[in-house]
């Protein structure tokens, strides 16, 4: 990622980072006074269940339904009175004790004298001179709270995974971003150099024509002197790589090559091997059996084949050695060209137009090679060889090729 990618994914992270913290909080804290007015809610139930319940014990017909020979008439009151009271006020029971003696239920139910000193949560006592009173809330408050401190800690570890799954998307959607806004940026370039290129090959071309037509007369004119000789073939050697290198810049002008020419790439790599006869023994070509075709554009592959094989010969080594070596599999079909030299540096930095580290050269040759590998749609690797070297791998999709031969 670029430093501007960089900035804005740490500001979204950060962004994001404050709103799930925040997000907990809130979640917490309701948790909190979800709690909290729950137990108001049950003492407060509670306490006014508690005063009705010790007021049924002022009743003149509450003797008479509690004693042992329980009026039918008191009894019916006094069930009706109970039952209103738990449904009023979501109450589990009522228990009511006279003189300190046990507590007793409508339902017949009892609850320990140890009950008086420590109840259990949810269940509260009420006393006055004569009768206790406990009431018991329906409500299994701690079992709720329970399941609610399960469920937010759920909640938790799910939208922790979400976020780092949101983070992790969002970082990919940024270098993939990083990555068009490159390529487009390098397009543009490339289309505006190619431009300007256009231009000044033409405009120098043609002078260039006629300069090596006057050599060739003055060749005939002078041909017992062989210093003139000498000289003039010097001549003929620079036109000839300035011809070359505007051949190089015409390329990038054409935008709609054709490139459904079948190529065989065994005889392409030789003819290119044959245009450096001093490294002769210094290339050594390897290839599997039969020829080695793909459907593409002869003219860009020839020139890109030629750069990737000049740069290895110009590597710096003190002796080059160059191997090509040339495979086809089911997937795609790959070349990899191998050096001796110190090693190429980052091959977006060495890509860029008129970069090169040498004392020669327009800086041009990868560029050729980037161009030909997008119009093929083509890919690169490049890795290093050790102790020394490079070996630049191309590999081409398998549907560009055709059978050849």
């Amino acid at each position: 990622m670029g430093l501007n990618s960089r900035i804005y994914f740490h500001i979204f992270l950060l962004f994001n980072a404050v709103l799930f913290l925040a997000f907990q909080g809130f979640q917490a804290f309701s948790a909190y006074r979800t709690r909290e007015a729950l137990i108001d809610f049950q003492k407060n139930q509670a306490s006014q269940a508690g005063k009705e319940a010790l007021a049924l014990t002022s009743h003149p017909l509450f003797e008479s339904s509690v004693n042992a020979q329980k009026n039918s008439l008191s009894w019916s009151w006094f069930v009706r009175e109970v039952d209103r009271l738990e449904k009023t006020y979501y109450l589990q029971g009522i228990w009511f004790s006279q003189n300190g003696g046990d507590y007793l239920s409508l339902h017949g139910s009892k609850l320990d004298k140890s009950r008086d000193v420590d109840l259990p949560e949810g269940m509260y006592l009420f006393q006055n001179q004569d009768y206790g009173v406990i009431v018991a809330f329906s409500l299994e408050l701690p079992e709720l709270f329970q399941a609610q401190k399960h469920t937010q800690q759920v909640g938790v570890v799910l939208i922790s995974v979400l976020f780092i799954l949101v983070m992790f998307t969002v970082r990919v959607l940024f270098r993939r971003t990083e990555k068009l806004q490159e390529e487009l940026v390098s397009s543009s370039r490339l289309v505006e150099f190619g431009r300007l290129a256009a231009g000044v090959a033409h405009d120098v071309r043609n002078p260039l024509g006629a300069m090596n037509l006057m050599v060739e007369e003055l060749k005939d004119l002078h041909q017992s002197d062989m210093e003139t000789q000498n000289y003039l073939q010097q001549i003929g050697k620079e036109i000839s790589r300035i011809n070359h290198t505007l051949g190089t810049l015409l390329v990038f002008q054409k935008e709609n090559l054709p490139l459904n020419q079948e190529v065989d790439l065994l005889k392409l790599v030789a003819e290119v091997i044959a245009l450096f006869p001093a490294f002769k023994d210094s290339i050594v070509l390897k290839c599997g059996a039969g020829p080695i075709g793909i459907l593409g554009n002869r003219d860009l592959l020839f020139r890109m084949l030629e750069n990737l094989v000049r740069n290895a010969l110009e590597s710096g080594a003190e002796l080059p050695k160059v191997e090509i070596l040339l495979e086809k599999s089911k997937d795609c079909i790959t070349i990899v060209v191998s050096d001796n030299g110190p090693g190429l540096p980052d091959w977006k930095k060495a890509a860029s137009p008129f970069y090169t580290t040498k004392n020669y050269g327009t800086g041009l040759g990868l560029v050729v090679v980037q161009d030909a590998l997008e119009r093929h749609r083509g890919t690169i690797r490049v890795d290093k060889v050790n102790p020394t070297g490079t070996r630049l791998v191309l590999s081409f999709p398998f549907d560009t090729v055709p059978e050849i031969g």
